[in-house]
């Protein structure tokens, strides 16, 4: 049984879900995978970890997946994870980055305001992928 909060040093996703998906006790469970993105490219095409990913929001009755997952590089994400992907929170990026994040993602959203609006060294833009909204520090909207 999976406490209410519990910290997991290294990648056991695929035993959690195994274990959980029968379970109709737990309403939500939060996986933050905090640069751990090596990880989950090595094992991009195991079948568990793709049903985590694609079907997080049916695994549990009553209940939601939601995964956390922090990179450095964007483009290390495996690709066939990043349809998933429901917001960003973007902060220097280079061009290939830029490129990969429209043409993989979310060709739909104008990229032109983004480089101008992180202008200090901890600005961030955050954007939701299911509205298209962006928003500079989580203060003003950008679009």
């Amino acid at each position: 049984m999976i406490s209410q909060r519990k910290i997991f040093t290294k990648i056991n996703i695929l035993n959690i879900l195994s274990e959980q998906s029968e379970k109709s006790s737990y309403k939500n469970i939060l996986i933050i995978l905090d640069d751990m993105i090596a990880d989950v490219k090595k094992k991009q095409y195991e079948p568990l970890l793709l049903k985590l990913f694609f079907n997080r929001r049916h695994i549990i009755k009553n209940g939601c997946i939601s995964i956390l997952m922090t990179t450095q590089k964007f483009i290390i994400t495996p690709p066939n994870i990043r349809p998933c992907i429901n917001s960003l929170v973007l902060f220097q990026l280079n061009t290939s980055e830029y490129n990969s994040l429209k043409n993989d993602v979310c060709s739909w959203i104008d990229f032109k305001i983004i480089p101008n609006s992180l202008k200090n060294a901890f600005d961030f833009i955050y954007i939701n992928l299911v509205n298209g909204d962006m928003y500079k520090n989580f203060q003003s909207k950008l679009n």
